[in-house]
């Protein structure tokens, strides 16, 4: 009976910046590795051996429940109406999974809207890969903020076409999408629990790097953790519409289109533009682990 247990540490290179998951595993063991993919209107689990598989809406401490245990493909039936779910590994030794899984779904209104994958999905994060079968006429624009020009990337004939540039949606960059019909998508892949996002003075286009709902400047585990400076703003895409809503953060409170000292609510799946007042560029950083209680 293992009797002693030990956190492992597992770094993976994504975008050329090593990630950092933490897991806990058997004196004698090795923490598994989840994958996830989909099966028709589900998703499924992958991984090497049996353990117990645990999920939860919101990656908070108490909010995970037991799925069951079982030799892989684990796959989860209430995953075709659930909108979001992350998943992990927790057996009754106190083994964790190296990492986490999840999937969110997103609705995209027709029209603009401003979308972010916020999971890191295999093998890569460019857009065929990520949104591999749009409605016809679906346009993607990415804002480069050196060149001040956009990627764009247009979906006809059932292939994407356009720009010569690979288009990456890797969590943490944002981009508007075009549809002419509204279309849900469902996002899925390994979960980023660290991430360091560079912005830049100027404007920007970013995301969070992990699919939560939040206030922008609140700090973990309820808000998204980046710590404005004066003078900075954010306009937040009406989807569908033609207009932004604006918040700047100015003489230590934020202020604008929301109302009173409101920090920018954002949703899962959602990007927006990020005006940087001055000064230095700087970094939106997030920490996690999988073993949350």
């Amino acid at each position: 009976m293992r009797s002693a247990f030990f956190s492992g540490v597992v770094a993976k290179a994504i975008g050329g910046v090593f990630v950092f998951t933490i897991g806990v595993t058997g004196a004698w063991g090795q923490a598994p590795v989840l994958t996830i993919r989909e099966n028709g209107n589900l998703v499924e689990l992958l991984y090497q051996g049996t353990h117990t598989i645990e999920a939860s809406t919101n990656f908070k401490a108490g909010s995970w429940v037991v799925l069951g245990s079982q030799a892989a493909p684990f796959t989860d039936p209430n995953s075709g109406t659930l909108p979001m779910r992350f998943y992990r590994v927790h057996d009754s030794d106190g083994t964790f999974s190296a990492n986490a899984v999840a999937y969110y779904q997103l609705t995209m209104c027709a029209g603009f809207s401003m979308v972010a994958n916020q999971l890191n999905r295999s093998p890569n994060n460019k857009l065929e890969t990520v949104v591999p079968n749009p409605p016809e006429g679906t346009t993607v624009y990415q804002y480069n903020p050196s060149t001040g020009g956009y990627i764009i990337k247009a979906f006809a004939e059932g292939a994407w076409a356009g720009s010569s540039h690979d288009l990456i949606l890797d969590p943490s960059r944002g981009a508007f999408l075009s549809t002419p019909v509204a279309f849900t998508h469902r996002f899925f892949g390994e979960v980023q629990l660290n991430s360091s996002i560079p912005i830049v003075p100027g404007f920007n286009i970013i995301s969070c790097a992990f699919p939560q709902r939040g206030a922008l400047s609140d700090p973990q585990p309820d808000g998204l953790n980046l710590t404005p400076r004066e003078g900075d703003c954010v306009f937040q895409w009406t989807c569908g519409g033609n207009s932004y809503q604006t918040s700047c953060y100015q003489e230590g409170a934020w202020s604008g289109d929301l109302g009173g000292n409101t920090s920018p609510q954002i949703k899962v799946g959602e990007a927006f533009w990020f005006l940087s007042s001055g000064g230095p560029a700087r970094n939106w950083n997030r920490t996690g682990r999988v073993d949350v209680p």
